[in-house]
This record gives structure tokens, sequence and C-alpha cells, in this order.
């Protein structure tokens, strides 16, 4: 089922509760440098790109619309489609998207979620899409699990093996998929939130070895709380909560959502309110502090709302959303674009 624009603007905002924040218009064009930032233009001018990954082998950054507009693929700075516009192999509004380099995967969380909003099925998809051609591999749905369970995939991320770990924005609840899709597990032993509310995780990554999650909260269910983080064992769905106790207190995160591992102990994410962060774990990724990374004024106003991250060869990725536009209904800054930062210049080198 299909909604109109309002009622996705609707249900998208009173899921993720983004916190608005006020953006000046972007100042470089294409391909044009600013203190080592360079931006790609996106095709389209209601995309609203809010996922982003890419393939390390080859460079290839993917971006999914919120809007129900496809996916793009950019390469050298070259944009075209992998999955043109309303296309039945996604559902409307594409969030977290990962890509599995050796078997040419592309994971693909879409919902509907105005329709998730009405009581309806909300169209959850967990698309596997070959990489080169779009065409689809494999689709998870709601049949594919237990009755009682309602998915609504969040973010995704896939390990060494090909295994593909997502979260679920309706409950608080990793789904773990084996590489061969045969089996899906569900882990949903996590805390609740001190005001008994469940916690909405978003982003997440896997560490180097493969044995850890961290897994982000988006919205805590009470305000003025830091962002929580959890570690989930890969192997068994083990969920601890991480110690975040001495993250700054000047800047309120009220979450995270895109996160990606620089190295074996720092992560960058991004906050509710489109900051980057930096966040170092120390403890075996048992503790965490969490600090909002300053850009500079003139990058930062290049950065209109920022949402997930993906890292490649000393560089960060992400892309000009612009969600608190989509959401309020204000015409967007054109061109949509992919930024390119380089990691040195905002003080975390691998």
């Amino acid at each position: 089922m299909r909604i109109n624009y309002k009622d996705k603007i609707r249900a998208i905002s009173v899921l993720l509760t983004i916190v608005i924040v006020s953006c000046k218009p972007s100042i470089i064009t294409a391909q044009k440098s600013l203190q080592g930032i360079k931006s790609f233009e996106l095709l389209g001018n209601d995309i609203y790109p809010e996922g982003i990954c890419i393939d390390t082998e080859n460079g290839t950054i993917y971006t999914g619309s919120i809007n129900g507009k496809g996916i793009q693929k950019t390469l050298h700075g070259n944009t075209k489609y992998l999955l043109k516009p309303s296309n039945s192999f996604v559902s409307d509004n594409i969030l977290g998207m990962a890509v599995d380099d050796p078997n040419n995967r592309l994971w693909v969380c879409s919902n509907n979620l105005g329709a998730f909003f009405q009581n309806q099925s909300g169209e959850p998809k967990l698309s596997i899409l070959n990489t080169d051609s779009g065409k689809l591999i494999r689709s998870i749905e709601k049949k594919d699990f237990s009755p009682d369970f309602n998915p609504l995939f969040g973010d995704v991320v896939t390990d060494s093996k090909g295994n593909a770990y997502v979260t679920n924005l309706a409950s608080t609840a990793i789904i773990k998929v084996s590489d061969d899709f045969s089996e899906i597990e569900v882990w949903e032993d996590f805390p609740k939130a001190p005001d008994g509310k469940f916690y909405i995780l978003n982003g997440l990554d896997v560490s180097a070895n493969g044995e850890n999650l961290i897994v982000a909260t988006y919205k805590t269910g009470y305000e003025g709380a830091l962002a929580t983080l959890f570690k989930v064992n890969t192997k068994n769905g083990d969920i601890s909560e991480i110690d975040c106790n001495d993250s700054v207190e000047d800047f309120k995160i009220n979450g995270i959502d895109g996160l990606a591992f620089v190295n074996d102990s720092t992560l960058v994410g991004v906050s509710g309110n489109g900051k980057l962060l930096r966040i170092s774990m120390s403890n075996n990724l048992t503790k965490a502090t969490i600090q909002v990374i300053s850009t500079g004024t003139k990058a930062e106003s290049i950065l209109l709302e920022p949402s997930t991250v993906a890292l490649f060869d000393g560089k960060l990725y992400t892309t000009n959303s612009q969600a608190n536009r989509f959401f309020s209904g204000k015409p967007p800054s054109l061109p949509f674009m992919i930024m390119e930062i380089p990691l040195d210049i905002i003080g975390l080198n691998q």
C-alpha cells in the first residue's frame, strides 16, 4: 500500500523523533574541495538520501532514498541508478544498507513507515540485491519470522563470513541472518530504559575480529539522556550495556544514527541532530567515551543533516540527507550530495 507524502513525513517523525536544527545552504559544488572535504552530486531533486555504504573492493558508493526514490551507485564521481524509483524489490523508505563485498551482495533495510503507523504491516523488507545488476537475490519479510514478531528493519552490517546483523525499530531486537539465509535468529534480551520504555536500536557495526557488535540507541524514551551503547556477542547473542558515564555532558546526545569502527578501539557516529561523534572504547569494549567532533564552522555548514556513515581508504563518507527539511516539508537545498571527509582533518586517523 502506498501513502501520501505528508503521511510519510508524519510517520517517520513520530518514529525517529529527530531533533531539527537550522541548516545553511551548501557552499560547495560537486567535487570541489573545502578544507580537504569533497562532495559528489546525487541524481534527483527529492531523493533525501539516508543509507550509505561502500564496496571496499572497488570504492563504489551506494546510497538509498527515504522518499521512495530508489538506490544510486557512485564511482569516481559518476552516479547512476542501481535500483530505480518505485521498484518492487524494496519498500518506500530505505534506511540502512551494507555491502557484502566477497559475495557481491547489497543488503537493504526498507519499510513503509506510514503504513506501519496506521497499524498495517509496514511492508518491511530486508532485500539482498546483486551489487552489479540490482537484481533481487532474496527478500526477508514478516512471513519469515514467528507470528508474534514484528520486524521494522533499521540498520544492517555484515561480517567477514557474510552473516548480516540488523537492528529492529519496532522492538529492541537484533536480527541475525546467516550467509546462506538458512538461519534467522532474533536476540531480544535487552534491558529496559530507565523510564521503563524500550530502547530503539539504530546504528551498529561489527568489530574487526567479528566477535562483537557495538549497537547504538536512537531514542531512549526519556529526555536529556546521553546515548546508550550495547555490546552484543555475534556467536550467542549475549548482550551487555556499555558504560558511557564519562561522556561529555555539555551536549545532550539524544541518539546515534550511523556508526562505524575506525580502528579496534574507536568508532565514528552521527548524533540525532547531525553532529559527528567520536566514540572511544576501552576495557575490552565495555566502556565508551562519546565526544562531539568539531569540524570547523565552514565544514559544519556543508553537512546538512548527515545520517549514516561509511569508511573507505582513510575517508569518511556520509549523505547530506536534509532529513529535517523532509520532515518539516521545507524545500531542500539542491543538489543532494555525498560528503567525503578525510579522517585526519577530524582527528580520526586510522
